[in-house]
This record gives structure tokens, sequence and C-alpha cells, in this order.
């Protein structure tokens, strides 16, 4: 049938996906916005073809709160109007995880769509359109015959808009995949400008005599279609989505929709040779051309890869025997919590939450928390050794040691600034410390008043169909946002070192500023003695002190970290000694806790006393802090100025507690002050 069509042949493809640890009323809100009226219209318009992709979660989702959905999208398959095109299971980027991890979560998500659809794939969606040419080596041995790309892609492997026309062959070292490239400007027309406009794109370019193949590909977010901003009135209320497929229908003498694999079946496809590492060119700007990229500009992202990672080993050695006391479903179930931490959305940013969003970060810790729990079923205890230190490369130039007993997991990083990157309750499968930096981001400056022109213009160019920077189309959501702007001079980490040869300005800390650079960020030597029953990780640098231009004197920072084997806290201490100078020193430990507490989230605060309670709103736990002494303690709640879907809104990310020392001329010992951090339940 498409053989035989001389016109057009469009072939369309719904790309369906909620974060897996989104949150409920999210996944019903892209159900009734934008899945279910595409399947509606499906039903309605018997003679349009097209795809779907649905990721595992949402698959999952539907299959437990609408499993209707499933029933009546199998007739859609049945009759050859729909195809499901695969992919990973929980929606990674391939290239950003293991070799093996890629083939098991296609294969995953492939039995999961046979066992609700009862049909196979052929092709693979990649998250993100993230291209890498060895992925085909992949894909080939996964069973897949395609893939979609964008037409950027094509592009950029040296090749005309001609090309993007009909399937495309990628052929390199890594095996031959066959290349459907998604065009840009039907991106940008659908759903966003009317119509008629897109029948008349492709009825102008499929009678240009230089166009040799006359294929056209969609490929986008379902949620485009109802959900995202602006879009539900325009599709729905003003009936886009109905006159698009009233258009298709009446056009179908010369333009004939189909599904992907009868494209695959019925249309020539060009070589290209190896088409580069690439993905869509809004990808391309936000990620500086690498979504590697996205792992530096982002520490917290770059960090929770490589704890992925490290987990995903774990599995893997399971899975090859060598913990054969581990009994088979555990190790299974705890491979699907690292394929749920594989999840994409958390790990990157561009214009909606992405890695600003907390709920995301911390549902990728607790699917690697509990992996690592069901990997050690049952827990450790004090027959197997309650301590172990392991040496750990979160990024290639620094290393991360794991302390740990039955109920906690620190992670210490000695190269920045002897600091706890992770607290884990394991218990709770909690990281209390799941925080993120302020740092600068391009599209701050549409909080400059001159940038509102620019917003106003921006949407009224994406309703014209035409090209807008997606940042600008969606505006400021929030007032007062130049207010909360800062940028932190280092990594919002926990048992921080701020020193200071002179007063150390508490006012100043929530604004991002601190102590002295080698102290807060260098790195710490460190040893573990365990001596007296008891492990103690310990810490120091010593190093200079300019107090003025030419004057400068050597201090040393000591630190120790301890924990019982039962405990649900532990102790700490702090030491700073050794210098005979006679400037004012001033010193304080800094703390950060992913924990809502409503009596802290007001604005910064100042205390003196012996002990400080943090209790979560919404998870419960509550941390309790106990000093020897009494202190200056300052707590404020961190937020980011970051991009959402309704617009440039503050997101809180955590709570700070800065516990301040006195100031001392410098006679010996400034701080030998200890810290009991108590993990508990907050609910009664």
């Amino acid at each position: 049938m498409i053989g035989e069509n001389k016109g057009a042949v469009f072939a369309m493809a719904f790309h369906c996906h909620q974060p897996v640890d989104n949150f409920g009323w999210e996944f019903e809100h892209a159900y009734s916005g934008a899945y279910l009226p595409l399947l509606e219209k499906f039903e309605e318009f018997a003679g349009v073809k097209g795809a779907f992709h649905f990721s595992g979660s949402v698959l999952e989702w539907i299959e437990k709160e609408h499993p209707e959905y499933i029933s009546r999208m199998s007739v859609l398959i049945a009759r050859g109007q729909v195809e499901i095109i695969g992919g990973g299971c929980y929606e990674p980027v391939m290239s950003m995880i293991p070799e093996t991890d890629r083939l098991e979560q296609i294969k995953m998500n492939d039995g999961l769509i046979r066992r609700l659809f009862g049909c196979k794939t052929r092709g693979v969606w990649l998250a993100e359109k993230v291209w890498e040419p060895f992925l085909a080596g992949t894909l080939k041995k996964a069973g897949a015959e395609y893939t979609i790309v964008d037409d950027y892609h094509i592009l950029r492997a040296g090749y005309g808009e001609e090309e993007a026309h009909s399937p495309c062959c990628h052929d390199s070292g890594h095996g031959k995949i066959i290349l459907f490239p998604s065009h840009t400007r039907l991106r940008y027309y659908m759903p966003f400008k009317a119509p008629e406009v897109t029948i008349e794109h492709i009825r102008g370019l499929s009678s240009d005599p230089v166009l040799e193949r006359k294929c056209f590909f969609f490929a986008d977010d379902g949620e485009k279609f109802g959900v995202w901003p602006y879009t539900f009135w325009w599709v729905h209320k003003k009936g886009w989505l109905r006159q698009f497929f009233e258009r298709l229908s009446e056009n179908s003498s010369w333009l004939t929709t189909a599904t992907y694999s009868e494209v695959l079946d019925g249309c020539a496809h060009r070589c290209v040779g190896e088409v580069p590492s690439s993905s869509y060119a809004e990808m391309m700007e936000w990620s500086g051309g690498d979504f590697r990229n996205f792992l530096s500009k982002y520490p917290e992202s770059g960090r929770m890869h490589a704890r992925m990672t490290s987990v995903s080993t774990l599995v893997k050695e399971a899975m090859d025997g060598r913990v054969p006391s581990l009994a088979p479903e555990l190790i299974l179930d705890a491979r699907r919590e690292v394929f749920k931490a594989q999840a994409n959305c958390a790990y990157w940013h561009g214009t909606f939450g992405g890695v600003y969003l907390p709920h995301l970060r911390a549902g990728v810790y607790r699917h690697l928390i509990t992996a690592e729990n069901l990997l050690e079923d049952p827990p450790c205890d004090g027959r197997k050794g309650f301590v172990r230190v392991l040496e750990r490369s979160s990024r290639q130039e620094e290393r991360e040691i794991l302390f740990r007993n039955d109920n906690v997991d620190i992670f210490l990083s000695p190269g920045r600034g002897g600091a706890i990157t992770e607290f884990d309750d394991r218990r709770a499968c909690v990281n209390l410390m799941n925080n993120l930096s302020r740092i600068p981001e391009g599209y701050h400056d549409k909080l400059k008043r001159s940038s509102y022109g620019r917003i106003r213009e921006a949407r009224k160019a994406i309703f014209r169909g035409d090209y807008a920077d997606v940042h600008y189309v969606l505006g400021i959501k929030d007032r007062g946002l130049s207010r909360e702007l800062a940028v932190d001079a280092h990594r919002r980490y926990s048992f921080l070192t701020h020193i200071s040869a002179g007063p150390l300005r508490l006012e100043d800390m929530p604004r991002g500023r601190g102590g002295n650079a080698r102290f807060l960020d260098g790195a710490y030597t460190y040893s573990l003695n365990d001596a007296a029953g008891t492990p103690e990780m310990r810490l120091s640098r010593r190093d200079k002190i300019f107090s003025r231009p030419g004057r400068s004197f050597d201090i040393s920072v000591k630190k120790t970290i301890s924990m019982e084997r039962a405990s649900a806290g532990i102790r700490m201490t702090q030491v700073l000694e050794g210098y005979a100078g006679k400037a004012v020193l001033d010193h304080a430990v800094e703390f950060n806790f992913s924990l809502w507490d409503d009596t802290m989230i007001g604005g910064p605060r100042v205390l003196r006393g012996d002990s400080i309670r943090i209790e979560c709103r919404h998870s419960g736990i509550a941390v309790k802090m106990t000093f020897e002494e009494r202190h200056e303690i300052l707590t404020y709640p961190v937020f980011t100025v970051n991009e959402t879907e309704a617009g440039l809104s503050r997101t809180f990310q955590g709570i700070s507690v800065v516990v301040k020392g006195g100031p001392s001329q410098g006679k010996g010992a400034l701080m030998n002050n200890g810290i009991t951090i108590e993990m508990g339940s907050g609910r009664t």
C-alpha cells in the first residue's frame, strides 16, 4: 500500500513518559490531558495511523489505574492502525548506562508490552533522542530494526534536507540500524500552528521535484497535546486535535498516514554512513553539545550517576553468581530498583524541572539504597562486621569513602573538604543530604526588565509555529525571584569547615558565601582508627591562613566521625589548632539537610543553644543535632531559581545549619567540640 502510494507518506509517533518517581496526580494529569484524548481520536478516525511509545513507568501506572486503556489500545494495535515502539523500560539515556543494563532494560520493556498488548516491537525509542554510534550495536543485539532521531542528526552527518525524507541506514563498525529522522519543522508546527499549515507544508515539499523521496516523520512528546503549558485550551477546547485528524482524513488521496514499521517495509532507505553523536537541537544547546556535560554542570547529577553505576556493578556481580547466598528473586528486585534509578529525568535540566526537582533526586537515592539493602539481605549485623570502608571514584579525580553501620551509610569526600556527601537512613531508604547547589543559569536573564518584551514575542511566535526560545515562552511564575537569586561558592555538602582570618558574617552565608577555600573545599588526609572498638574516621588538613597581605600563619583542622554498630546517629568533632598568630580567627561548621521543616522555611534565623531539631513535614524523619557547648546557630532555607513547566520559579532544596565557634586569638585549640546527629521518626 505504501509502495503503491504516489503521494506523500506521513508517520507520527507520540512519546508518552512520566518520571517513575513523579507524583500520582502528575500521571493522572498527563493521562487525562493527552494520553486518553490521543487514543480517542485514533478510535474515532480509523483511517489515520500512528505510533506510540510508552515508558515502563507510564504503562505500569496505566495498568493499575486505567486498565481499560490497555484494552482499547490493543484493539487499535490488532487492526494495524497503531504501532507500539519499545525502549528502555524506565527511560534511561542509553549511552549513560552500562551495556548490560541497556539490553536488559529493552528486554524488560518488550516483555511488558507483550504482556499488556500482545504485540512485538520492532523499534526502540531513544530517551531525549541522545544518539551515539555505538548504540547501533546495542540495538541490533536487542533485536531492534530501527530507532527515531531528529533531522538535526542527519544534518550533522553532513547531509542535506532531502536525506531527511526517507529512512536512513546508519552504517559503522558497530553495526547497521535504520534511523528515522523526525522533522524539526513539524515539531514546531504541531500543535502550535493551525492544522492546515502542517498539511500545506507537507504538500509543498512533496511536490518538489528535487525531493526524491516523500516521507515525513513526526516524533515528539505526547504531553505537547494538552499537558504542556497553554496547550489544553488550544488542542482540546479550540479543537486543534480533532481538526488535525479531519485534515489528515480529507487529504488521504495524496497523503498516506502510516506506522513506522510500514514505512520500514514499504519505503527504500538511504545509506548515510556513520551518524555522529547528537540529540535534537535544543538538547545540544542545553548540554553544550554532549549529554555528559550535565554531569559536570550539575556535580550532584554526576555524583548520582557515579552512585548508580557502582550499584549497577554490585547487581551485575550478584547476577554473575559472585554472591551465591543471595536468593535469585532478591537480585532481580535489586536490578529493577537500579533500572528505576536510571530514569533520565533527575540527571539533567533544560526547560522543565529535571535535576532541580528534589523528589526526583530523592527517588534515585531511594531506589539505589533499596537495591543495596536487597543485596545484603539479611542486613549487615555484628556477625558480618558492621563497618566497611570503600574507595569509590565518584568522578575520575575524586574519591569517596563509605562508612557504614546497620542503620546509616555515610559517604565522605576527603578531596572535597573532608565533607559528608551523602547521609543515608538505610531503614527509610532516604538520603538526608540530597541537596543541590545554586549556580547561574542563562535563563536568569529573564528577570531583567528588558526581557519582558521578549517573553511576549516568544509566546506569539510559538503560536505562529515559528521558532522561539522556550525559556522565554514559559516566562516567570513567582514574584520576587531577583531577591532569591544567589550563587553558591561551594557545593552544599555537610561537615564543611568555614575559617576566616577576621569576622565570619553569618548574614552573608545565605547568599552562598563561605570561609577560606583551602579548608572548605581542599583535600584532607584520612585514616581509620578502630582500636577502641568503635570505628572512627579521621580527616586532617594543615595549611596557611592569610590575615592580611604578606602575613600568614599555619593552622591544622582535624575532624573525626564515629558511629556505634546499632546507632541511628553519628558523632563528629572538629579541632582547629597549632597557630601562633595574633589575628582574630573565626570559624563555623556547615550542614545541609534535604528536609522541609515548617519552622525553618520562612527565612534565616539565628539562635543560641546546645541543640537543634529538624523535622521533615513530608517524610516524618527528624534529625536532632546536639553540641557539647552552646553556640550561635544559623538556619536558613535554600531555594533555587529555576525553570519549570509553569515558568521561572523558586524550588526548595533544603535547610542549611551553620554552627559558629567563637573568635579566638589563637592560643591552642579553638574548637574541641562534639556534634551528635541522631535520626528518628518525628511522627506520633
